[in-house]
């Protein structure tokens, strides 16, 4: 009878600890949600090529690299630099791809890690050519980083967008030509060209 008692004893004692050691640990409690990513996302969907325009500002002036590469054409992306850029960097530039529009932003980022933005302004936005389906947009452009980055800080330039509307209705960058706007001043190409290497 005694041996009952012990091993009965025993049980309740081994439940008992096994409940007070998961409650101690807050096992069975929920979690609290952990914060976000801290991405800083403000992508908008593009349902026009005026929200690219501010897709791609913001993307920029945040650093978001995923918000960024989102205002482009996936599979047809081009990109032409400027003249003055593109006689130093013809080999960098002759294979561009969206994968490397990625890649030096990305770079650009891990540069300025501890300046959180930079500020870029586009203006001037004059629309070519406003169809359904697609738009061509000229506009003069100035990038100030906020502080110097590989020795330079402020570039300056003009952009020509050809943007396409896919079957959902939202527009993307399809081809970017980047222009010099004087010879003191250096272009957006100059930024996609250091920081590809």
């Amino acid at each position: 009878m005694k041996t009952k008692i012990n091993i009965i004893t025993f049980k309740h004692i081994a439940i008992f600890s096994l409940v007070l050691f998961l409650s101690s640990c807050d096992f069975l409690s929920t979690r609290t949600a952990e914060p976000p990513d801290g991405s800083n996302s403000g992508f908008v969907p593009p349902t026009s090529p005026d929200i690219v325009i501010s897709n791609l500002t913001r993307a920029v002036n945040d650093l978001n690299v995923d918000d960024y590469i989102s205002c482009f054409e996936e599979n047809l992306y081009e990109f032409i630099p400027s003249s003055d850029v593109y006689g130093q960097y013809a080999g960098v530039f002759s294979t561009w791809t969206l994968q490397k529009e990625r890649s030096y932003f990305s770079s650009l980022i891990l540069e300025k890690k501890d300046e959180s933005t930079t500020e870029l302004l586009i203006s001037d936005i004059d629309y070519e050519i406003n169809s359904t389906d697609s738009s061509v947009i000229y506009a003069s452009y100035s990038w100030d980083m906020k502080e110097d980055v590989r020795d330079y800080s402020i570039f300056n330039g003009s952009l020509r967008f050809t943007l396409c509307r896919d079957v959902s209705g939202l527009w993307y960058i399809k081809k970017w030509t980047d222009y010099s706007s004087s010879n003191e001043t250096e272009t957006w190409s100059r930024v996609k060209a250091i920081f590809s290497n």
